[in-house]
């Protein structure tokens, strides 16, 4: 029989600082572990220690402002510094380490201002084990705990703002706490990934030191209990099929990761239906440079304006770019057209006016392609002043015809030269309207 011996583990606690926590500088040491506070820019990485304990919204915030369309949520999101996380944490858990994730906030997946379903670190890992999770209306502080090694850290600090369910059982799950009605509030999944709900501790080093103290005495007697330690000798051995299965996973993270980053650029794409003024046109900017492969030049004095370049880097379209909680006006095509003699292009210069309407009234897909329709004066407005109207909608269903192969580029680019008037794209029907 094997000898179990007692595993010593080297524990970071990363990013901390992002919940304002004033954490102690020096490494907290205990019989099996040590404690390594380490800050959201450190240079150690999660695969050089045992474990890591990291708090949900990590790489992201969330402010609530008043902007000129009224109230609004601002989303900052730290996708380089996640990147580089995720792939740490890969390694760590391919070598044997585990990671846990302390939610003492709710989940922020959807709001008015955008999707953000994939812009944290826990939420990447739990969308990848097809866990759904749900937010509670109100803090729930009445729990029953399964797990005795989390006993005493749950008991003074577990607070859960929200639940777990596992509708595709695609992974292995041990609940380790429930609310009154079962639902899963804390757990360990495939072994190595633990979820706990938490409330923050009273800044000081005292309290702080005793928080992580509690939970990570529970997180490694609970790991070490997971299976007996294997030398590195008998690991040694040249099992016929370890190689393939290594180069196999490897490709498999490879292309998850290109996956989930091709999703994050098509989010940015649907945005175009949801935002105005500066982030509007950043993400037309990313239809045009990543969807249509059409570069394009948006440093100007002049804001909301983009201008498309051509293959010799020269302007061949002024696009005016517009969000509003109104429909098109003339004063969009006058605008335009006033843009575009600033700018110092002649009237028969190619000008396009792409403007995300009736926001706040927009609920569903239908909002924006069948009741929004451009009034017929509009139109003609805009075919005397030579300025071609896209809504968002037209131009992320001239995106999908384009990704379809139903479109060539040199056809897109012809129909960007095009003169004034409406260009309509459905799934139906593409083509200008000229009254």
């Amino acid at each position: 029989m094997s000898e179990q011996v007692e595993r010593y583990y080297k524990i970071m606690v990363y990013g901390a600082e992002q919940k304002y926590l004033k954490l102690p500088d020096d490494v907290l040491k205990a019989k099996n572990f040590e404690i390594h506070y380490c800050p959201l820019k450190a240079l150690e990485r999660f695969n050089d220690y045992d474990g890591v304990v990291v708090f949900n919204q990590t790489f992201e915030s969330f402010e609530v402002f008043n902007g000129s369309w009224g109230e609004s949520i601002r989303h900052r999101h730290n996708s380089n510094e996640m990147d580089k996380r995720q792939k740490e944490l890969q390694l760590l858990q391919r070598k044997g380490g585990f990671v846990c994730f302390l939610m003492d906030d709710s989940f922020i997946d959807n709001t008015s201002s955008g999707n953000y379903q994939n812009t944290d670190l826990s939420k990447v890992c739990l969308n990848k084990r097809r866990l759904h999770r749900e937010n509670y209306r109100s803090k729930v502080h009445e729990l029953e705990v399964k797990s005795d090694d989390f006993r005493t850290f749950l008991n003074t600090h577990g607070v859960a703002s929200s639940f777990f369910s596992d509708h595709y059982h695609d992974s292995e799950i041990k609940v380790i706490a429930t609310d009154v009605a079962g639902r899963c509030v804390a757990m360990q999944v495939n072994r190595n990934e633990f979820y706990l709900p938490a409330i923050l501790p009273v800044n000081s080093h005292e309290r702080i030191n005793e928080y992580f103290n509690s939970l990570i005495s529970g997180l490694t007697s609970c790991y070490s209990k997971l299976a007996v330690e294997i030398p590195d000798w008998v690991k040694a051995y040249p099992f016929v099929e370890d190689e393939q299965i290594e180069a196999e996973t490897e490709a498999l993270n490879i292309r998850i990761l290109e996956l989930e980053s091709r999703r994050q650029v098509i989010n940015v794409y649907k945005s175009t239906l949801l935002f105005s003024g500066d982030d509007l046109v950043s993400s037309v900017a990313e239809v045009f440079r990543s969807g249509f492969k059409i570069e394009v030049d948006a440093l100007d004095d002049l804001r909301e304006d983009l201008k498309l370049l051509d293959e010799n880097g020269k302007i061949f379209c002024l696009c005016e770019i517009k969000g509003t909680n109104r429909g098109i006006t003339r004063e969009f095509i006058n605008q335009t057209d006033s843009h575009r003699e600033r700018s110092g292009l002649g009237a028969d210069f190619s000008a396009v006016l792409i403007v995300n309407g009736n926001i706040k009234n927009s609920k569903t897909i239908v909002d924006k392609e069948v009741n929004q329709e451009i009034a017929s004066d509009q139109i003609k407005h805009a075919v005397k002043m030579n300025v071609l109207i896209f809504r968002t909608i037209d131009l992320l269903n001239l995106l999908n015809s384009f990704v379809r192969g139903h479109i060539t580029r040199a056809e897109v680019l012809q129909i960007f030269k095009l003169r004034g008037g409406w260009y309509k794209c459905t799934d139906n029907e593409r083509g200008l309207l000229v009254e």
